[in-house]
């Protein structure tokens, strides 16, 4: 009886144990494919992300970079990178990485770094931003930061060099933080925007001896254009201007760039729809400038209307100019501003008699930062003060072809 007892004792624990360690043995290997299955999944992943950073540094090191990659080892994978243009002169990085029959996907959108992203971009400053002055927007500066008294910059500003204060005391206001030793060159390419006015823009260029354009333009709340234009051998013996032409904006300049070669324009008004207006200086002594002589504004104004698609980018070779008159009283100015060899200037600002307002609602890009007002200590008396509202659209879009630094930014990354 003891013997039988015994031998079924040791066939159930035998049992039991055979059991126990099929279980393990199942529970071991049921583990091993879940790493090895979760290390696949996350190289495969590694993997595409890499691809797309690889991407994104031959674009950056050359912006017309679209090879890709083409089903090449990597990682203990394989890796397949496509570039595709989109429009608005985007970009779309899309990188598969694959490995072990698991496969992940990256989708990433670049776009290249416009200027108009800043509320306010100095590649030196000649004046300083004081007392009564709000700087809204990105600011930068390639120069000392100068300060005069306590402005307020409510986006984060950079510098190259740090800070100056000219008086004392001079609290400056940061709401949006401050950081030094940042460099950003400011550069842009004049045949590059008249290339593109000459194929679905408008092109005001002299011909022969004649080279000289003097361009007046007025934008109309209904989305047109009244403009009109004179040529000149220089910059002081004009032809007399043409009659005046009222045209649809999207007829105009398809594009939205509107480019006068070797010349000047002055404008005003209301604009319903997106443009940028550009001068070229090409070497004409007197050329370049933007001159605005009133108001110029958006018919749909962003800050009452979130839907409002109006935008305007006013670059020029040499200056926008806010040109002289007592009577006119604050002015004001939607559009991102870009000036290569000079800056922001307000004519005669000194002989105002009084002070008055000169509201900007987008940014300005320039070479220098000019005085616009005659101070008593800290208080404006004569000229225009400064007063900025950053337009944050420009954050992620811009004006048509408005110059970009030359780099790419990411604006999604997709996994």
């Amino acid at each position: 009886m003891f013997g039988k007892a015994s031998l079924i004792i040791v066939i159930g624990f035998s049992t039991i144990f055979f059991t126990m360690n099929s279980n393990y043995l199942r529970y071991t290997t049921s583990a091993t494919e879940g790493y090895t299955g979760y290390y696949s999944d996350m190289n495969a992943a590694n993997i595409a992300s890499s691809g797309a950073n690889m991407a994104c540094n031959n674009i950056y090191l050359n912006p017309s970079w679209n090879a890709g990659f083409n089903n090449i080892s990597f990682s203990g994978g394989t890796l397949n990178v496509t570039v595709t243009n989109l429009p608005k002169d985007r970009v779309k990085i899309t990188s598969i990485g694959v490995s072990y029959g698991f496969t992940k996907t990256v989708e990433v959108i670049i776009q290249p770094t416009s200027y108009s992203k800043f509320g306010n971009f100095y590649n030196k400053m000649s004046a300083a931003p004081a007392t009564g002055d709000t700087l809204d927007g990105p600011v930068h500066t390639n120069d000392f930061l100068y300060v005069h008294g306590s402005p307020v910059f409510l986006g984060k500003t950079t510098s190259k060099k740090g800070i100056k204060k000219l008086i004392n005391p001079s609290n400056p206001v940061f709401v949006g933080g401050y950081q030094s030793g940042i460099n950003v060159p400011l550069s842009y390419d004049p045949d590059y925007l008249k290339n593109i006015s000459l194929t679905g823009g408008k092109a005001f260029v002299g011909v022969g001896a004649k080279s000289f354009v003097d361009v007046d333009l007025t934008f109309n709340a209904d989305a047109t254009v009244t403009y009109k234009e004179r040529y000149g051998i220089n910059k002081t013996t004009w032809d007399a201007w043409s009659a005046p032409v009222t045209a649809p904006l999207n007829a105009l300049a398809p594009n939205g760039v509107i480019y006068v070669d070797k010349g000047n324009v002055t404008l005003r008004g209301t604009l319903s729809g997106q443009a940028t207006v550009v001068t070229s200086k090409r070497g004409g002594n007197g050329m370049g400038t933007i001159n605005i002589d009133n108001d110029i504004v958006y018919n749909n104004d962003p800050r009452t209307n979130p839907s409002s698609t109006d935008m305007l980018g006013l670059v020029s070779e040499q200056s926008v100019n806010l040109t002289y008159n007592a009577a006119r009283g604050d002015v004001s100015i939607h559009a991102s501003i870009y000036a290569q060899n000079e800056g922001l200037t307000i004519e005669r600002y000194a002989d105002y008699p009084t002070i008055k307002n000169m509201n900007i609602y987008g940014g300005i890009v320039a070479n220098d930062l000019y005085p616009t007002a005659v101070y008593s200590g800290l208080n404006p008396t004569k000229g225009y003060r400064f007063i900025h509202k950053y337009d944050k659209r420009f954050l992620s879009a811009s004006p048509p072809k408005f110059p970009t630094t030359g780099t790419y930014e990411v604006i999604s990354w997709l996994e």
